[in-house]
C-alpha cells in the first residue's frame, strides 16, 4: 500500500488527541453525504416527473409525425403509404385530418380541435385505457360519432346519456366572409357523442375526436387527404432510425417531428429546470465543503509533531502534503459515497413503497412523488463531489508547503 494512503487512512480512523478535530471531521462527512444524497434524490424526482408527464404525452401523441412543411393538408398520394404502413420499425400507423371548429350544444358554445382519425388512432395511442366514460367508435359504427375529451365535455355540459341533442359543428369554408347569413360562412354538420377521455389537461379541453372519413366528408375533402401521418415504433432505437431516415428521404416539403420535438419547449425547460438545480446544489456543496478545509486546517495543527518526525526521517515535503491531501479525499469520498448510497436507498423506497405522498386522495393522478434513477445522475452527481471536495482538500495542504 502506497505509504501516503496509508498514513492517511490511519489518521482517518484513529481517534484524534484534540476532541474538535474528530467532531468537525465527522460534520465534515455529514455535511457532503447530505448535499450528496439530497441532490440524488431531487435529481430522481426531477426523472420521475418527467417520466411521468412523458407517458402522459405519449398516451395521445405518437413516435413520429409527419405534416406538411406548407398549408395544413397534403396528399397520401405523394408518399409511398403501404410501404410506410408495413416497415418492420411500425407497429402502429394512423392517418390524421384536423381542423379548428366551432362546438354548440344547446345554448353553450366552444372553440375546440376536431380530429378525423382511422381505427388504428386506437392501438397508436392506448385510448381505450384512457376512456373516462363510454367507448371509442368501431369501423362498423355510424359515422357521425364523436369521444369528447373531458374538459370539452365540462365546458359544454355535456354527458352521454342525451342521445337527442347532437352536438353542432362549424367549421369555417374557406375564403367565406360573414354576411347577413353568418351559416352560409361555415360548414355544419352533427356528432353524436359516445365517450369521453381523459388524458391531460392540455387535451381535454382542446380535442374532439371523430372518425376521418365523417372530416373529410364535412370538409369536403378527397380520400387521401390528411394533416399528418402518425406512427407507434417498436423501440426508442427504432423511432430514432425512422425518424432519421425518413427526414432524409420526404426533404423539405414535410415535417417529420420524434415525439420529443413535438413538446420541444416542454423538455428544453425541463432539462434547464433539472440542471440549474444541479448548479445550485453544487453551490451548497461548495458551501459545505469549508468544513472539510476546516478539517484539514486543523488537522494540520494537530499533526505538527507528526510532520516533524516525517521530515527527520527524510520525507520531503510532496510526501507529507500528499498524506494530508489524501487525508481530505478520503473525508470528502466517504462522504459522497454515502450520501449517494443513503439516496439510492431512499429512492428505491419511494419507488417501491411510495413513502412521500401527494396526499388529496383521487385528486392526483398518482398517489406518491415519482422517482427514476439513472446511472448518470448519480456518476455526475459523484464526480462534482468529489471534485469540489478535492480542490477544498488541495487549498490547506498548498498553504502547508508555503509555511514550510
Amino acid at each position: 500500500m502506497n505509504l501516503s494512503w496509508y498514513i492517511a487512512r490511519r489518521y482517518l480512523v484513529s481517534k484524534k488527541r484534540t476532541n474538535a478535530v474528530n467532531w468537525i471531521t465527522r460534520i465534515s462527512m455529514l455535511g457532503v453525504a447530505v448535499c450528496t444524497a439530497a441532490l440524488f434524490i431531487i435529481l430522481s424526482v426531477f426523472n420521475g416527473f418527467e417520466g411521468l408527464l412523458l407517458n402522459l404525452y405519449g398516451a395521445f401523441d405518437p413516435d413520429i409525425r409527419i405534416r406538411p412543411a406548407t398549408g395544413k393538408v397534403f396528399s397520401t398520394d405523394s408518399l409511398d403509404v403501404s410501404a410506410l404502413r408495413h416497415d418492420d420499425r411500425v407497429i402502429h400507423f394512423s392517418q390524421v385530418l384536423e381542423e379548428k371548429a366551432i362546438l354548440r350544444y344547446r345554448e353553450r358554445e366552444y372553440v375546440a380541435t376536431i380530429r378525423g382519425v382511422d381505427t388504428s388512432f386506437r392501438g397508436l395511442t392506448g385510448l381505450d385505457s384512457l376512456m373516462w366514460q363510454g367507448r371509442f367508435f368501431r369501423a362498423d359504427d355510424d359515422q357521425d360519432l364523436a369521444v369528447l375529451g373531458k374538459g370539452v365535455s365540462y365546458y359544454l355540459g355535456l354527458g352521454l346519456q342525451d342521445m337527442y341533442n347532437p352536438l353542432f359543428l362549424y367549421i369555417p369554408k374557406p375564403g367565406a366572409t360573414m354576411s347577413t347569413r353568418p351559416e352560409d360562412a361555415f360548414r355544419i354538420n352533427g356528432l353524436f357523442p359516445i365517450g369521453i377521455f381523459s388524458v391531460q389537461s392540455d387535451f381535454d379541453g382542446e380535442y374532439v375526436l371523430v372518425p376521418i372519413s365523417f372530416m373529410r366528408g364535412t370538409l369536403g375533402a378527397s380520400q387521401t387527404t390528411v394533416s399528418a401521418l402518425e406512427f407507434r415504433c417498436t423501440s426508442d432505437k427504432a423511432m430514432e432510425e425512422l425518424h432519421a431516415q425518413l427526414k432524409k428521404d420526404l426533404g423539405p416539403d414535410y415535417i417529420v417531428e420524434n415525439r420529443y420535438e413535438l413538446h420541444s419547449v416542454f423538455y428544453k425547460v425541463m432539462q434547464t429546470e433539472k440542471w440549474a438545480v444541479f448548479a445550485i446544489f453544487a453551490f451548497i456543496v461548495l458551501i459545505a465543503t469549508f468544513n472539510l478545509i476546516g478539517s484539514i486546517t486543523m488537522l494540520l495543527l494537530e499533526k505538527r509533531q507528526d510532520i516533524s518526525t516525517f521530515q527527520s526521517m527524510g520525507a520531503q515535503g510532496s510526501t507529507i502534503r500528499r498524506i494530508f491531501f489524501v487525508e481530505g479525499l478520503l473525508i470528502n469520498g466517504v462522504g459522497a459515497v454515502a450520501g449517494l448510497l443513503f439516496g439510492i436507498v431512499l429512492c428505491w423506497g419511494q419507488m417501491t413503497f411510495g413513502w412521500v405522498r401527494l396526499g388529496a386522495d383521487g385528486a392526483f393522478i398518482i398517489d406518491a412523488y415519482p422517482v427514476a434513477m439513472k446511472v448518470t445522475d448519480a456518476l455526475y452527481t459523484l464526480l462534482m463531489v468529489l471534485v469540489i471536495g478535492s480542490l477544498a482538500a488541495y487549498l490547506p495542504v498548498r498553504q502547508l508547503g508555503k509555511n514550510s
